[in-house]
This record gives C-alpha cells, sequence and structure tokens, in this order.
C-alpha cells in the first residue's frame, strides 16, 4: 500500500499548489445541487461464471466553484436485480466477491443466482476537488467510492482518481454539453484481494431555465479486481434536475 499512498499524496500535494497558483476571478462562489435518477446495468465476470444485474439509483449531486476552483459531490444508492447468470467455471466463488458467492450459491437464497427476489444494496459516491484553468474545461482529483451488500455479505470499493472534463454551449448558452473522463491512479478493495483500478465516462446535456437546470446523461465505468481475476462493468442513463444559485 505505500506506493498507492506515495503516489496519492503527491497527487494531492500537485493540484494544492495548482489551486494556490491559480485563485483570482469570480468574487462569489457559484452553487448549484440536485435530485439524480439513473437506470443502471451492471456486467460482472468472475472466476465461476458471470451474472448481468439492473436496477435504479436515487440520490443527489453538488457542484461548488470560486474563482478557479470546484468541488464535486454525489451520492447515489439503489437495489440491483438479477437480469441473467452463466455460473462455470472451476475458480473460488470467495474471489468473485458477492457475486462469486452468489453464483457459487453461498448467498441469494433459493435458487442462488436464479432467485428472481434476490436484491443486491448499492452505494456509489465521489467527492473531487478541481481547478478550472480555462473556461470550461476542468481537472480534478479525488476519490471514488462504492458499497455492495446483502443481508450476509458486504464489499467496498475505493480509488483515487483524476478527472477531466470539458462543457460547452450548444445552440444556445441556456443548452450546454459536457463530456468527461476518469482513471485511478491508486486503489482498495474489500474483495477479492484488496488491490483494484477503474475508468471511466459519461456525456450529457445541461439546460438552464433561469435558475432551474435539467440534466440527461449517459456514463460508463469499469473497474478491476486484483490481478485481473474479476471485471465489473456499470452503465446507466441518468436524469437529473437541480438548481444554482448565484
Amino acid at each position: 500500500m505505500t506506493v498507492p499512498l506515495i503516489r496519492a499524496g503527491a497527487m494531492t500535494f500537485l493540484m494544492c499548489a495548482t489551486i494556490v497558483q491559480l485563485s483570482a476571478a469570480q468574487d462569489y462562489p457559484t452553487f448549484s445541487a440536485g435530485a439524480v435518477a439513473t437506470t443502471v446495468n451492471t456486467m460482472s465476470v468472475v472466476p465461476n461464471g458471470s451474472a448481468r444485474m439492473d436496477g435504479k439509483l436515487y440520490g443527489g449531486e453538488g457542484l461548488v466553484t470560486w474563482r478557479f476552483l470546484s468541488l464535486r459531490a454525489s451520492y447515489a444508492q439503489g437495489k440491483l436485480g438479477i437480469g441473467s447468470s452463466v455460473p462455470g467455471g472451476t475458480g473460488d466463488p470467495a474471489d468473485g466477491g458477492i457475486v462469486g458467492l452468489l453464483l457459487g450459491g453461498v448467498i441469494g437464497g433459493a435458487g442462488g443466482s436464479e432467485n428472481p427476489f434476490f436484491d443486491l444494496n448499492i452505494v456509489d459516491a465521489n467527492a473531487t476537488l478541481g481547478v478550472i484553468p480555462i473556461s470550461g474545461l476542468e481537472i480534478a482529483s479525488g476519490l471514488k467510492g462504492r458499497a455492495r451488500y446483502t443481508d450476509d455479505e458486504s464489499e467496498r470499493l475505493l480509488l483515487w482518481i483524476v478527472r477531466a472534463r470539458y462543457e460547452t454551449p450548444i445552440i444556445s448558452p441556456q443548452l450546454r454539453a459536457y463530456v468527461e473522463g476518469w482513471n485511478s491512479f491508486a486503489g482498495s478493495a474489500t474483495a477479492p484481494d484488496g488491490s483494484a483500478s477503474g475508468r471511466g465516462g459519461s456525456a450529457g446535456m445541461i439546460a438552464g431555465f433561469g435558475p432551474v437546470l435539467a440534466r440527461l446523461s449517459y456514463g460508463i465505468d469499469r473497474e478491476r479486481y486484483g490481478d485481473d481475476i474479476r471485471r465489473e462493468t456499470m452503465d446507466g442513463l441518468g436524469i437529473g434536475i437541480g438548481w444554482r444559485i448565484r
């Protein structure tokens, strides 16, 4: 864990140094916050098979910008149900985390991975601190966390990430489009062996009606656990409504 911690510390130091150099533009901070609903699909590939799950996440997000600084945070939670599963392989179910245990029949109750009433709880949270060197461009670094749990088992993922986002008006100043991507430079997980990495991105449109904001977006995340012993992909279509205060 020493090397990832050194890398995380170096990234944090560089970000703070950049913030100190770049503070001098708008006098008052801008706040925006809103609620988001996302329809998600996940695909898990583990040593003893694969499983596709789907569900809905509900939560909120917020943004504060001041001068050349930005602070973003989001939180969402929901439940995933089994879409389809393909048990197979000779790997240890425990190496696949919750999905591996489900496919191995260790959890899930009657029917295991075929149980239509099985629900997997999921929590997803992000927090980043960034700089805006030019209009529309944001470079940020921070934490991305995800927890999945049942009544019997739980697992957590924590990634240090760097993220780039570009936002620009289209057609009119009230309608904006954005694209962003992120990549991890350190990470840990409780299953299967403690190490993790990931990358992802999203794109969408934001419409402004006075202080009211509406957003439509699509995003995809991909994580790897251990020595590629397990792979997770989650994509989703999100709709958000919020307010902006200058």
